[in-house]
């Protein structure tokens, strides 16, 4: 490969990655305006990147074989083109490391893992507690809309989501319902002041049926959940954790909070939030992580891509420079199994990419071993992780 293409090869992974200057888009821009072809190469190289891309490892910069990967599907398949949107600034991508080995796995899996006997992907499932003790089975529970908690309608709809309808009343003891999402779930929920709350596997949060007083507050007891706050000045959004508070008026964040995780991590997608702990409180914005360690309670806050930290909301498995270990643990609350690693050392191997949550788990296995020295097998309803 010339040095020209390892150039603009080099480009379009800075874009990918959101770490290109104005200088060099400039650059990138004036290449892909040069010629149709350019257009067409790098309008591939985001579609395979954006909707293609899996779990790579690692390792070094291949620039050499995605560019000849790239002209190869051009070439075999001239008329499926797909356009630029216009410039490269349109294009919508999420962040991609440079230090990679690039392999883009659409190819049919060969030889697939014997997994998917012990694990399946996860589905909306869920039991919801009232206050009175009463548990509702929302996975088994067809649509319905009941009046519980003195008068106030829970709703199932054909999405798998439960909403809480506004009630104006003069309570003045709050009720709580627990709702909990076990291994291999998720689920979603409106709160009865329009919040919407998206519930990743092995969560429990406690609510109220219906907010009163000053404040809204609620109890993440465990797990992660994504947070879509309805704004209202007057009454701030109070997140609960065991490691933490995370204050909010109205905006969208993450907050993971598993309690065999070492930390507590708050996402901020927009708006702003305050973090506390029990020795110290940040607020963050847009664009940033706040992470409560486990050990002392202290803050970190760091700049992130926060599509990496909410793209299960979507489906997705997102990953920029994850360990083994990490990604495993991951995959093994959404697929309800455990991982074993025999080797301990492989555990610190590090991944960046993507797999969607739907995906059967022998593909992701699989994927990983393609790229490294790793292979999986099962025993004793584990899934087994060693060096080949």
């Amino acid at each position: 490969m010339n040095t020209n293409n390892k150039r603009i090869n080099q480009l379009l992974a800075d874009y990918c990655s959101g770490q290109l200057s104005r200088e060099k888009v400039h650059e990138l821009k004036q290449w892909i305006d040069a010629s149709e072809e350019n257009r067409n190469k790098a309008s591939r190289y985001v579609a395979l990147y954006k909707e293609g891309r899996e779990l790579f490892y690692v390792d070094q910069y291949d620039a050499n074989a995605l560019w000849k990967r790239i002209e190869q599907q051009l070439h075999s398949n001239k008329r499926r083109v797909l356009q630029m949107w216009g410039s490269v600034a349109a294009v919508l991508v999420i962040g991609l490391s440079v230090s990679i080995s690039i392999w883009m796995f659409n190819q049919t899996l060969t030889q697939p893992l014997a997994l998917q006997d012990i694990a399946q992907p996860g589905s909306p499932k869920a039991i919801l507690t009232l206050s009175d003790g009463e548990k509702i089975d929302l996975q088994q529970a067809s649509q319905f809309s009941i009046t519980k908690e003195k008068g106030h309608v829970i709703i199932k709809d054909s999405t798998d989501k439960i909403s809480y309808t506004k009630k104006d009343s003069h309570e003045e003891v709050l009720k709580y319902n627990t709702i909990n999402i076990p291994r291999g779930g998720e689920y979603a929920m409106e709160l009865n002041d329009g919040t919407e709350v998206w519930f990743n596997s092995e969560t429990e949060m406690r609510f109220p049926v219906n907010f009163i007083g000053i404040t809204r507050e609620v109890e993440l007891l465990n797990g992660e959940a994504y947070f879509k706050v309805a704004h209202n000045a007057q009454k701030p959004f109070i997140v609960h954790t065991y490691k933490g508070d995370i204050e909010v008026l109205g905006t969208s964040f993450n907050v993971s909070a598993y309690r065999d995780d070492a930390f507590m991590a708050t996402t901020l997608v927009e708006g702003r939030v305050k973090v506390r702990s029990q020795k110290k409180s940040v607020i963050i914005e847009p664009g940033t992580q706040a992470v409560v360690t486990m050990d002392d309670g202290s803050i970190v806050t760091k700049e992130v891509d926060a599509a990496l930290y909410t793209s299960w909301v979507n489906g997705v498995f997102e990953y920029e420079n994850a360990t083994l270990e990490y990604i495993c643990q991951k995959l093994g609350r959404w697929y309800d199994v455990d991982f074993e690693f025999i080797d301990e050392q492989i555990k610190n191997l590090h991944f960046t990419g993507a797999a969607k949550r739907y995906n059967s788990i022998e593909q992701i296995c699989t994927m990983i071993e393609k790229t490294t020295n790793v292979k999986f097998n099962t025993e004793d309803d584990k899934i087994r992780v060693m060096r080949k």
